[in-house]
Order: structure tokens, then C-alpha cells, then sequence
């Protein structure tokens, strides 16, 4: 892992499509595909959250129950061993106060 050479953004198909990352027929023939339900095109290409979907390996509502916070950092370490790092994570809301922010401290090991 290498946080400083890389960033990865989760967005909807407007960012892309519009820097010609991604070609507005093949996005069309997505959507209109017989193999992608009307809740995958949005989950995937919209991002817009609808739930797990039938194949899902993991039930979210299962996992949620089950999750807990071992240990909570009201601020960031400042003498992290090496190699560690914080990864942040946010998952804007479209309406509402629903805006989802998550940040983890990795400490990359065996």
C-alpha cells in the first residue's frame, strides 16, 4: 500500500462521462442491458444506495447488526509506526442529513 500515490472517488457516470472516460452509448447500452435490473444500473453507475441485491455475498442488515466500535481516536496519532496510515471515506447523502463519513487508521502488517 502506497496512500500517497493513489486516490480512489466513488461517483455517479456524470464525472466520467463528461471527461470522455466513458462513452454515453455503452453507459445507454448498460442501463437497457437484459442483464442489469434497474437497481444495479443505479447502485453501480448512480450511485444511489438500494440495499444488497439478491447475490450479495454479504447481508448488510446482518453485518449492521453485528458491528461494533472496539476503540474510538477523537484525533489523529501523531507518531503512527511506519507504514501506517489513516484512510477517509465519505458517502454523500443526495437528501437529507444521511451523509456517511468513515475514517480508519491502517497499520499494515503480515
Amino acid at each position: 500500500m502506497r496512500p500517497k500515490e493513489y486516490f480512489s472517488w466513488g461517483l455517479s457516470y456524470e464525472v466520467p462521462l463528461h471527461y470522455g472516460l466513458l462513452d454515453k452509448a455503452t453507459l445507454m447500452d448498460q442501463r437497457y442491458s437484459n442483464t442489469v435490473s434497474e437497481d444495479s444500473f443505479a447502485r453501480e453507475s448512480l450511485s444511489i444506495w438500494s440495499g444488497n441485491s439478491k447475490d450479495a455475498w454479504l447481508d448488510s442488515r446482518r453485518l449492521n447488526k453485528h458491528r461494533s466500535l472496539l476503540k474510538c481516536e477523537r484525533e489523529a496519532a501523531t507518531n503512527l509506526p511506519d507504514g501506517a496510515f489513516y484512510l477517509i471515506g465519505v458517502d454523500v447523502a443526495r437528501y437529507g442529513a444521511n451523509t456517511a463519513v468513515m475514517v480508519v487508521k491502517v497499520l499494515p502488517g503480515d
